[in-house]
């Protein structure tokens, strides 16, 4: 998933777990507009900026292993 992308996801999941627009989120994150708009961009950000974005939204950041079999099981997609 590149940068855009996983910002797109943490505003909708802003959107619908806690019904934030998008300029609301980007309000209590601290971020301005343009910042986003660079994200998109340039497919690039800083750690930091995922981080407020999060927060801002009420959501965390998780790190699991990378296991395509259990991911497409849960799915019903592997049979």
């Amino acid at each position: 998933m590149q940068a855009p992308e996983l910002i797109d996801a943490i505003m909708a999941a802003a959107r619908e777990q806690g019904g934030l627009g998008s300029s609301e989120l980007m309000q209590r994150a601290g971020l301005y507009p343009s910042a986003i708009s660079r994200i998109r961009a340039t497919g690039d950000c800083r750690f930091s900026t995922l981080a407020k974005l999060l927060a801002a939204g009420g959501l965390k950041l998780v790190v699991v292993k990378d296991n395509r079999e259990a991911e497409l099981l849960a799915k019903g997609e592997l049979f």
